[in-house]
């Protein structure tokens, strides 16, 4: 029996030291790339001419931005899809998550078709999730068009674990950036990875989210975002990783992704994007674009390097000022919200200047990350007492910002692909209802110490306020609005926080997280009290 035991520790023993050895893997000291930069010269091309028809059109010609909301999931898909199609010159394409799942394979799909044609693609991606695509990605790198860089990868591409313990520090920090441009004359900037929850295919999960498509000088100022991030130290061709799987070539990945292609050509979801309303729209030349002056806000790269203190660069130094420059409302929309006590005194310091402060974020029941939800919920009572306007959004909502006038469009699309739970992914800050600013920013401690982020801010916008008309007409349709109540007692003063359903008649009010089971809510409390808030 001793020996049994003494045996079975030996093996215990030798297996975590290779298990270790494992997790010491290391990143490529010397790397051969090679510095790129967007085209300048693109006028010419096709996507070109029509931007410069249209910014020509304008009076004054010095707006800097023609902006186009992708609210609809089915239209962001249909705008990425369409502008792949047409590309010329290049494709530089910038996202946190790449799933191979139906919109990734397709979107995969028209970048390969345009290399194909002679279009320089570069394709940057955060590590985190590129697990189940490291086999496509390299064979996408090994197209003589085609350049993958993964932004901080692991060194461990199969257990990356033992990189969060061996380097938590460096590998917790990730690119969160998105963004998708095409010839450097248009660009796609916003919430949304590239997954079918965020377009609207997937019938379990809709990520409700928020894009804007735009042409005009900010698209170079995107364009210059991307380059800074793809000559960075920290991103690294694919092709130099340690990588063990069995490769595919681009053209056995061709043949792959068409055959997917023609699979899916008369599945319902495609039906649904051959009758987008971005597609009518655009074969009856009726796109309707908000016009203004426009800045990218973006943090600079070096913020994943944890020496890296120099806060004054990130994006939020940067967009405080014009929240603190608010005189009249705030609005403020985020999947993930975490005010910190600094953003409570921020918050605190808005209403005592009677600036009005909205906020939508995830319920309990619609949240994909409940750990988050279980450090916003001790700010509840102090958000509500200082007469913040608070809503959690539905896990039945249909939230579409701004115009819903076609009514029989929008069911219809959302017959075709309705899903059984939703969840707020949108990040919108309405400031004055005269400025917006649109991106991958969440109001939470992640997004501003550690994750790098991007977004647009539009100044003088009427975007803005038909947003801030969209909280008005629906926000008490789409989600809860929550109250809180004291019961006062002989030792200690209890605060009760309570959600009401303002769609019903009369009202209906829940005295628990609604839509939710006795897991979740016990699990929220447990989390509650790990001392991981900086973290999340």
């Amino acid at each position: 029996m001793k020996f049994l035991k003494l045996h079975s520790f030996r093996v215990l023993f030798i297996s975590v030291c290779l298990i270790l050895a494992s997790g010491c893997t290391s990143l490529p000291t010397e790397i051969n790339k090679t510095e790129s930069f967007s085209f300048q010269d693109t006028e010419t091309t096709h996507l070109g001419k029509v931007s410069t028809a249209l910014i020509n059109k304008q009076v004054p010609t010095s707006s800097e931005a023609g902006v186009l909301p992708l609210a609809s999931g089915i239209d962001a898909f249909t705008a990425r899809y369409i502008l792949a199609k047409h590309a010329e010159r290049s494709i530089d394409v910038q996202y946190y998550i790449w799933h191979n799942d139906t919109t990734g394979k397709l979107l995969m799909h028209a970048l390969l078709s345009a290399a194909n044609r002679g279009v320089r693609v570069r394709l940057l991606l955060d590590d985190i999730h590129t697990t189940e695509i490291d086999a496509p990605l390299l064979a996408l790198d090994n197209h003589k068009n085609i350049e993958v860089r993964l932004f901080n990868p692991f060194p461990n591409r199969g257990f990356r674990l033992f990189d969060f313990i061996t380097d938590f520090f460096r590998v917790n920090r990730r690119m969160h950036n998105k963004s998708f441009t095409i010839d450097n004359q248009v660009t796609i900037v916003g919430g949304r990875n590239i997954g079918d929850e965020y377009f609207e295919a997937n019938p379990s999960l809709d990520f409700h989210d928020f894009d804007i498509m735009a042409i005009g000088k900010v698209v170079n100022d995107v364009s210059q975002q991307f380059d800074e991030y793809w000559n960075h130290d920290k991103a690294i061709p694919i092709n130099v990783l340690n990588i063990h799987q069995e490769k595919i070539t681009p053209q056995a990945l061709k043949r792959n992704l068409e055959d997917f292609f023609i699979k899916s050509y008369k599945t319902p979801y495609i039906s649904a994007v051959k009758k987008s309303d971005f597609i009518n729209k655009l074969q009856n030349k009726k796109l309707s674009l908000h016009w203004s002056k426009a800045k990218v806000i973006y943090d600079p790269p070096n913020k994943v390097q944890p020496e890296d203190h120099d806060t004054t660069k990130f994006l939020l130094p940067k967009l405080t000022p014009y929240i603190d420059a608010t005189n009249k409302e705030l609005i403020l929309v985020s999947p993930y919200f975490i005010p910190g006590w600094r953003g409570m005194n921020r918050i605190k310091a808005l209403r005592k200047r009677d600036v009005s402060v909205k906020v939508l974020t995830n319920s309990l029941a619609s949240t994909d990350v409940p750990i988050v939800y279980s450090a916003y919920a001790p700010y509840r009572v102090q958000l509500l007492e200082n007469k913040v306007d608070l809503y959690e959004i539905k896990i039945t909502a249909q939230v579409n910002y701004g115009d819903a006038k076609d009514k029989k469009q929008s069911k219809k699309k959302r017959s075709i692909t309705s899903s059984s739970r939703a969840s707020l992914h949108s990040k919108i800050y309405v400031l004055d209802r005269k400025n917006v600013f649109i991106g991958s920013f969440n109001l939470d401690p992640r997004s501003s110490k550690l994750n790098t982020e991007m977004g647009i801010m539009l100044f003088d916008s009427d975007l803005a306020g038909k947003i801030g008309d969209w909280w008005d007409n629906q926000i008490n349709k789409v989600a809860y609005k929550l109250g809180v109540t004291s019961a006062e007692d002989e030792y200690e003063e209890e605060y009760y926080i309570h959600w009401d359903d303002l769609t019903t008649n009369p009202s209906t009010r829940y005295h628990e997280p609604p839509k939710t089971n006795l897991l979740q809510m016990f699990s929220s409390d447990i989390f509650s009290f790990l001392p991981i808030e900086d973290h999340l």
